[in-house]
């Protein structure tokens, strides 16, 4: 299998294992719209547009987490690739503290949050916290989020 079509497949198999099977006949569709902008910029960026008109959901680490349909690249990144859990041994427990430093979008303060830590969102970018903001809304755990700096 040619590295692109190896990549692609990937691709798909995080999508169905992190949103479903529903979620992935979305992302398709959007795929076979966007095909030449696909090609052309050598990214999924464009497919991803087509399915950011309305919230996902994720299933992460055990925990059903709801994001923006807009995140759902990053989701894909963070959950589906599981960059931040790249390090042996690490986890995220019910409790724990966690410090999001450069939280973006609030991705994975969102995840730690609906695991039950509780979650401190940094962001040297003030428009990024009304974003998180919403996102730990959207799931309920605006609890667990103490603080967005």
């Amino acid at each position: 299998m040619t590295r692109p079509l190896r990549k692609f497949a990937r691709e798909i198999s995080v999508v169905i294992r992190i949103a479903g099977w529903l979620c992935f006949y979305e992302c398709l569709a959007g795929l076979i719209l966007q095909l030449s902008a696909v090609v052309r910029s050598g990214s999924l960026q464009p497919a991803d547009a087509t399915i950011a008109r309305r919230p996902h959901t994720f299933k992460v680490l055990g925990h059903r987490v709801r994001l923006n349909g807009e995140l759902f690249g990053g989701a894909g990144e963070i959950y589906g690739r599981s960059v931040y859990f790249a390090i042996n041994g690490f986890e995220l427990h019910e409790g724990d503290i966690v410090f999001d430093l450069g939280a973006n979008y609030g991705v994975f303060t969102t995840l730690a949050g609906c695991v039950g830590s509780k979650a401190v969102a940094v962001d040297a970018q003030r428009h990024f916290l009304r974003q998180i903001g919403f996102a730990v809304w959207l799931v309920g755990n605006d609890q667990n989020v103490v603080g967005c700096i």
